[in-house]
């Protein structure tokens, strides 16, 4: 989502509310493009913020134990990856 977005703050609340409930991997196994749903908190989605806040409740809605938390971090990008498997 577009950290311009007036949404974004409730946006960045829910995804981090999440993803601290979310098991943390180092590596996601298999590739994010084989999950079943992934979003990132800054990344480009390819979604419209109404689909980003959709997919915030599916992820919302999965079994505590099958959400995962990838976490990006290079000298000059850092994000968080939320998904499942």
């Amino acid at each position: 989502m577009d950290v311009n977005d007036p949404r974004f703050e409730t946006y960045e609340q829910r995804f981090r509310a999440l993803a601290d409930a979310a098991t943390l991997v180092k590596v996601a196994e298999p590739s994010l493009n084989a999950t079943r749903c992934y979003l990132f908190l800054y990344g480009e989605n390819g979604l419209t913020p109404e689909e980003e806040f959709e997919v915030l409740d599916k992820l919302a809605s999965e079994p505590p134990e099958q959400l995962k938390r990838l976490e990006v971090d290079t000298d000059y990008w850092q994000d968080i990856a939320l998904f499942v498997i």
